[in-house]
């Protein structure tokens, strides 16, 4: 049987009873189950306490992304408003937190679902303000320089690309309306529905941002249509979304593909040398490799594989017609 000595790591094992004592008056869980999945760095475990399960994370790195001070206050303010799991216990000091275990089952209707996650990010943007961060396109602007400086791929695979991109970075200008309390990272690894609702997991990435953020990358993998695309806006609005809007959006989805693209190319850096061709599968195609098994984004093929994927698609959004209107309309 595993025990906390077994599966947690031995700098973390007497925070951990700490907490387990807080939280519940026991040192050891009856149960406890380290879970996979993801890209965060944090452990993350299932425990079993008195014939229930809770969910044990524990952060790892701490540096200014991985701030669990930034991290837990968001947790704290999302799971009062039951947008996250109820909170047990939180320390900024040791990095853990404990929260409700969700059992999860599939959403199988898709018109409900995206109804709800623009439901839930309204609910998300309407929380008190989360801490500052960074802004995201200052941020963004760092991971580009990053990107160049690795040598991943040649200076003229991606030249056009941030040619283009650039236009959007004197055009799409941060707006106090607009800045908002954000998760930033609602992926379907972080939305997990019980059968009744979804709840939103993993905060690490939250801070005051962009609402357009949040929409955008919902949309990345729960509206690919147009007029799902548009059932977003509608609903988060309670409105039909004017021009000005549907460009912010549309705008906004750009960065966040350049976003997650640079990610991907951050975590394979030391595993390839410099590539030269940017040919990858349709993002249908492959999002269909991915649902199917034969692709995987926990290692560095897969990841190189999405990337491209990514930079591909948005390399064919900055050659339309509606990239230049969407400018314009913000110019």
């Amino acid at each position: 049987m595993e025990t906390i000595l077994t599966v947690i790591p031995a700098d973390k094992s007497a925070a951990v009873k700490t907490a387990l004592l807080q939280a519940f008056q026991t040192e050891e869980p009856e149960s406890i189950e380290i879970l996979s999945g993801g890209l965060s760095t944090a452990l993350v475990y299932k425990i079993g306490i008195r014939g229930k399960h809770y969910l044990l994370r524990l952060v790892m790195e701490v540096n200014a992304m991985n701030d669990p001070k930034r991290q837990f206050t968001c947790l704290r303010l999302a799971a009062s408003a039951e947008i996250a799991p109820k909170v047990y216990y939180t320390s900024v000091t040791d990095g853990i937190s404990i929260t409700d275990f969700i059992y999860t089952q599939p959403q199988t209707d898709k018109t409900n679902l995206l109804h709800e996650l623009a439901t839930t990010a309204k609910k998300i943007h309407e929380l008190p303000l989360f801490p500052s961060f960074m802004n995201f396109l200052e941020g963004i602007d760092l991971f580009i320089v990053g990107f160049k400086a690795s040598g991943l791929f040649s200076a003229t695979a991606t030249a056009e690309l941030f040619a283009l991109y650039h236009k959007i970075r004197t055009t799409y200008h941060w707006q106090e309306v607009d800045l908002v309390s954000s998760h930033n990272d609602l992926n379907p690894n972080n939305i997990l529905f019980d059968g009744a609702k979804s709840w939103i997991i993993d905060w690490e990435a939250a801070f005051l941002n962009d609402r357009y953020v949040d929409l955008a990358i919902i949309a990345q993998s729960y509206a690919r249509k147009p007029e799902q695309q548009h059932l977003l806006l509608k609903t988060y609005f309670d409105a039909e979304p004017t021009d000005y809007q549907k460009a912010r959006f549309f705008l906004m989805q750009q960065v966040c593909l350049l976003y997650y693209g640079l990610m991907m190319f951050r975590l394979v850096t030391d595993h390839v040398v410099t590539d030269t061709d940017l040919s990858a599968p349709s993002p249908e195609d492959f999002y269909a490799l991915l649902a199917g098994g034969q692709v995987s984004l926990n290692n560095a093929e897969g990841q190189l594989q999405y990337g491209k994927v990514l930079f591909n698609q948005l390399l064919i959004n900055l050659r339309s017609q509606k990239f230049e209107e969407a400018l314009e309309l913000l110019s």
